[in-house]
């Protein structure tokens, strides 16, 4: 077992001091240097693991962590709700009850939102792995840093990575599915 030490490089104090600063279209500004985090991170992942399975554990990491083009934010009263895609989006209440949940591949998934020191803090568990997306707000000009941290049985090392996104000037166009 490791010991996993998070880093977050800022520009500034956090922005989202409020959870209402969220609220808005975000777009994936990251580019390939933050696509070639990702493929490095997914490589230290499976590393440890067999010949036979690491092909396998890469090509699945790299299809389920793309970055999502847009992430959807809207809040209201205790509510929120975001969007990372088509069947990726989902409105639970703040706090530390879980929402059950089913994704488009038919996971059942158990997801946790709370708001600590300016950070968004979804946590979505499964049967299979834990996920943990920390959302910050890095600077008055609305960019968004997304770091994600995948745990699992099936890997010694966790997967982080992260990404980043700019505020969509129409930020208004947010529209949850009913």
């Amino acid at each position: 077992m490791g010991i996993v030490v998070m880093l977050f490089a800022s520009q500034g104090p956090a922005l989202g001091q409020s959870l209402e600063a969220f609220t808005g279209n975000d777009d994936y500004v990251g580019g390939q240097s933050e696509r070639e985090a990702l493929k490095a991170a997914i490589e230290r992942c499976v590393a440890p693991l067999g010949f036979v399975l690491r092909p396998i554990a890469r090509s699945r990491l790299n299809d389920s962590n793309q970055p999502p083009a847009v992430i959807g934010f809207r809040v209201e009263s205790d509510r929120m709700w975001i969007s990372r895609g088509p069947g990726l989006e989902w409105t639970t209440s703040l706090g530390h009850v879980g929402h059950p949940v089913v994704n488009p591949r038919g996971f059942a998934l158990v997801i946790r939102r709370r708001f600590e020191a300016g950070t968004l803090i979804e946590e979505i568990e499964s049967d299979l792995a834990q996920r943990v997306n920390r959302y910050r707000l890095l600077d008055a000009e609305g960019v968004l840093e997304m770091q994600v941290e995948i745990t699992t049985d099936r890997f010694p090392l966790p997967l982080i990575y992260r990404y980043s996104y700019a505020r969509r000037s129409n930020s208004s166009v947010i529209k949850p599915s009913a």
